[in-house]
């Protein structure tokens, strides 16, 4: 035993030790660009304002914690890391925006470093062993039924959303204008406070879909199966017309492909991960072209839909930074506003009398100057809580993403799929806010939690023929 545990840590340690060494030569390059930053932004300072520097300031400030996350773990996959790395190219997009924007403020600058701080200490926390027990969950499952009779459905599921969406849209064709009709009236259902489908077996389709994605990919040997809950979560994403589904998809699968790799360094994964920035990317474009009207022939003028479609990426984002700055100006524009946090939890309440009004469905547009109604992933904690409860917030956040990573990396198949499920979350702070959809997260961890114990379980029933 003690020759096995000694030759896993020669193992681990051949592992580490050549990625030592071109550690430092990353290291020697993100200086070099931090004083090329550093000498960019005192240009600026000096040739147009302080304000306009800020955004160089938090720029070299995101690109700083990114190196110390890295040099924590070594691992592209620690939340840390990845957080500070999606941050700093939202802000480079800001930085180098194409259009006008609104410049942010040194206030809006310190909240979004210190949120980046607190998110990566209470990750370094959650990254840590809470005891010395064994990973639970981590057996192979020993039914294979209940992922198939989830592929089933979610094969089944995708004609009866396209009925439902052409029936909503008045459209029966795959074309442009059922596309932007279908993402009209989803709109109007959303705002209205309706269900969009009426049908509770259909609302529940994607998500259902994309979390069988996810169990085939993890557990499903034969790689037809895996394919087919691929294209049917990707059918119902583009049906729903949502980019939140493709998203949710594509950040997840990519989760589970780089937690299968031995090593997850840098150098050896920055091909997958431009392959996969370049995927996502071109699945946003995608969408936006079909669904938005200003991508279409006769609204883009001497300009190509794909032009439009690649200024409106700009928009969302770098849009959201100067968003959220706009409201760190002016607190009286949400002074009044309802609780979005909890807006999942209080809005069921209120039916039984609790006094809540619920939030709209979409935030009003504000203008930096163009329009904008999405303000990043602080506005709602920031706004409802203050700045200490938005720091609380992301440390929370950066502590749950820490233990699902450490699970993850020692087997427990229930925290690989949450992980991946939260992997979207993290990675769009910069543009949107999902964490608070707690009625889809607690949803999902049922989903989850019943699914992996069943499975678990032998089948019991057989079909008998005869006596």
């Amino acid at each position: 035993m003690k020759s096995d545990c000694k030759s896993s840590r020669d193992t681990e340690n051949n592992s580490i030790l050549p990625i030592r060494y071109p550690i430092y030569g990353m290291r020697v390059v993100l200086c070099a660009a931090a004083l090329l930053l550093a000498i960019v932004e005192w240009i600026q300072y000096i040739r147009l304002s302080s304000t306009a520097s800020a955004g160089w300031v938090l720029l070299i400030g995101l690109l700083v914690s990114m190196a110390v996350n890295y040099s924590i773990s070594r691992d592209i996959l620690y939340p840390g890391f990845m957080f500070s790395a999606v941050w700093s190219l939202a802000v480079a997009v800001y930085d180098f925006f194409p259009f006008d924007i609104d410049q942010l403020g040194w206030t809006t600058v310190c909240i979004f470093l210190g949120g980046n701080l607190c998110f990566s200490a209470g990750c370094a926390v959650g990254d840590r062993p809470l005891s010395k027990r064994p990973a639970w969950f981590t057996e192979s499952a020993r039914n294979n039924r209940p992922r198939r009779l989830l592929l089933l459905y979610s094969i089944v599921m995708v004609p009866l959303v396209a009925y439902s969406a052409m029936r909503m849209a008045g459209v029966y064709n795959l074309s442009s204008a059922f596309f932007i009709a279908a993402r009209d009236a989803i709109l109007l259902s959303k705002t209205e406070g309706r269900s969009v489908y009426g049908n509770l077996l259909v609302n529940g389709a994607p998500t259902i879909s994309v979390s069988t994605a996810f169990i085939l990919v993890m557990e499903e040997n034969n790689r037809w199966l895996s394919a087919a809950g691929i294209g049917a979560a990707i059918m119902l994403g583009l049906l729903t017309t949502g980019r939140v589904v493709w998203l949710l998809l594509f950040c997840g699968l990519t989760m589970l492909a780089l937690l299968q790799r031995p090593s997850r360094s840098i150098l050896a994964m920055w091909k997958r991960l431009a392959t996969t920035a370049m995927i996502i990317v071109l699945a946003l474009m995608l969408v936006t072209l079909l669904t938005k009207n200003e991508t279409q022939t006769e609204a883009t003028g001497d300009k190509s839909g794909l032009e439009v479609a690649a200024g409106l990426l700009a928009y969302y984002i770098g849009g959201p930074l100067a968003g959220f700055d706009y409201i760190v100006r002016h607190p009286e524009s949400f002074l009044d506003a309802p609780n979005n946090t909890f807006a999942q939890v209080l809005g069921p309440l209120s039916a039984l009398g609790f006094r809540y009004t619920p939030p709209p469905e979409y935030d009003p547009f504000f203008p930096v100057p163009f329009p904008i109604n999405v303000f990043t992933a602080y506005k709602n904690y920031y706004v409802d809580f203050g700045l200490m409860g938005c720091f609380a917030a992301f440390t929370f956040f950066g502590f749950i993403s820490g233990y699902l990573f450490h699970s993850a990396k020692r087997g427990n198949q229930v925290a690989i799929f949450l992980f991946a499920y939260l992997f979207f979350a993290m990675l769009f702070t910069p543009f949107q806010d999902v964490y608070h959809s707690f009625n889809r997260y607690a949803y999902v961890t049922v989903f989850g939690l019943v699914y992996f114990c069943v499975s678990r379980c032998p089948p019991k029933f057989k079909l008998r023929i005869g006596m």
